[in-house]
């Protein structure tokens, strides 16, 4: 439909009723853990893979979650999820440029609900910010 108007073309196209869309998550996800692949030949191979994306697949992808970023001094760019599930837990994850922090935090063991900096610091003591950005998506009201 764009392409058959007259131009110019919009560099961005929104989905058409709105939200966003995730290229590559023709993912099957299981809770039987992966099993390694072995190579058919004789010498051993060592394949690499993901941690940070392992851990967002299974617990956050396709669920209702937040994501936050913000510059640390010392840490750099950060991008921080969190999900509440049902259990009342707080599942949060944060990947450093040193490594990925990943817990889970039972809502009851808190004194009170942490804002979003407090909820960092759980997984990570050494983070030293003042505020985490909400990250958007851009949603279009059809009128």
């Amino acid at each position: 439909q764009v392409l058959g108007r007259e131009g110019p073309f919009p560099l961005i196209l929104l989905p058409q009723f709105g939200g966003y869309w995730i290229e590559g998550t023709n993912h099957q996800l299981s809770e039987a853990p992966e099993s390694p692949l072995t190579p058919a030949t004789s010498t051993r191979a060592r394949l690499e893979g993901n941690h940070t994306a392992k851990i967002y697949r299974k617990h956050f992808l396709g669920k209702e979650h937040f994501n936050y970023y913000s510059l640390d001094p010392a840490l750099g760019h950060l991008v921080f999820s969190l999900k509440y599930d049902e259990q009342e837990h707080l599942h949060l994850l944060l990947p450093t440029r040193a490594r990925t922090l990943h817990d889970v935090v039972p809502i009851s063991c808190l004194a009170e609900f942490p804002n979003v900096v407090q909820m960092a610091k759980l997984v990570c003591e050494d983070i030293n910010v003042d505020r985490f950005y909400p990250v958007l998506y851009p949603k279009v009201n059809r009128v």
